[in-house]
């Protein structure tokens, strides 16, 4: 077990803060600005406004319906992520900063964008020929190419990373944890928030936890723990999935030090009498810890919070 801890430790430490952001994409530059991206979806709707003069069937108010909805999912895109406060760290109100977005959905809207203006605005501007006119397509252009379209993937993945640290399904932190994140960690690379990445993917353990579970003369009791280490959330959109995949590839793992009293028993204090130390991993909601130097126990456990904001 003590060497499966340190396998884990391995795996988790290849993707410690300094190599995660050396090695993450969201911080390349793609050399389009939040700002420039706002300038583009409000430049197109002056073109919008445009095209209202010229066409007024009812193909085109549903079009115009359908392009008002994906221009403002398209907008929401260059707002900045709120900063982690105090209610958001200790999860009271999950957020859904992050829900609705996907990579999929930003293709659907680019395309009824381009179709909407391709459509009634387009053939218009080739029929006058008049290169003041060309001008209008400008911001459909820049919006369409490459680097914006990166730009906006970018986007998205910081949405995710917040929600998927952050939202429904992220382990709830105690006000040890909360103190500790605010007060330091969040000013730390890789724990965080970053312009180019969002919410970094570590944070802070330091739990109580009451309930882990060992064998003891071939009977089940339980042993209170101190857990202190870190958590690391994977933002990969193949893990925290749910179901078979999501025990494999679970949203989040947990690695540190556990400590134990020297008596077994649900709700002890753990520094009663001569402390047991050790390790603990917890790979999604499963934990896993070892304590005694010189007699080893197993111990077993799930990821819960049993008192809000406490333990």
């Amino acid at each position: 077990m003590l060497r499966l801890i340190r396998a884990a430790s391995i795996l988790l430490l290849l993707g410690s803060p300094a190599s995660a952001l050396a090695a993450s994409p969201c911080g390349q530059s793609v050399g389009v600005t939040a700002e420039q991206l706002s300038g583009m979806v409000d430049s197109l709707r002056q073109v919008e406004a445009f095209a209202d003069s010229l066409v007024h069937d009812q193909a085109y108010v549903r079009s115009r319906g359908t392009l008002d909805r994906s221009l403002e999912r398209i907008q929401r895109l260059t707002r900045p992520l709120p900063r982690p406060g105090l209610s958001t760290v200790l999860r009271w109100n999950t957020s859904n900063v992050g829900e609705g977005f996907a990579a999929s959905a930003l293709d659907s809207d680019l395309f009824v964008v381009q179709t909407f203006f391709g459509s009634y605005v387009q053939p218009y501007v080739s029929e006058h020929q008049d290169t003041r006119l060309d001008a209008l397509l400008d911001p459909l252009d820049r919006l369409m190419d490459g680097q914006t379209r990166a730009a906006l993937a970018s986007s998205i993945d910081r949405l995710r990373h917040y929600q998927r640290k952050f939202g429904k399904g992220s382990v709830p932190l105690n006000w040890a944890e909360t103190a500790l994140y605010l007060g330091v960690f969040q000013h730390v690379p890789g724990f965080g928030p970053s312009a180019a990445c969002g919410p970094g993917p570590w944070e802070p353990v330091a739990a109580y936890s009451p309930v882990y579970a060992t064998i003891r003369n071939k009977s089940l009791v339980g042993v209170s723990v101190l857990e202190l280490g870190a958590r690391r959330y994977f933002f990969s959109e193949k893990w925290g999935t749910g179901g078979v995949s999501g025990l494999l590839r679970p949203a989040y793992a947990s690695l540190g030090a556990a400590m134990a009293s020297e008596h077994d028993g649900a709700l002890e204090n753990p520094f009663k009498g001569v402390e047991r130390w050790g390790g603990f991993l917890a790979w999604g909601d499963i934990k896993l810890a070892v304590v005694g130097a010189h007699h080893p126990k197993l111990l077993v456990s799930k990821q819960l919070q049993y008192v809000k904001t406490f333990f």
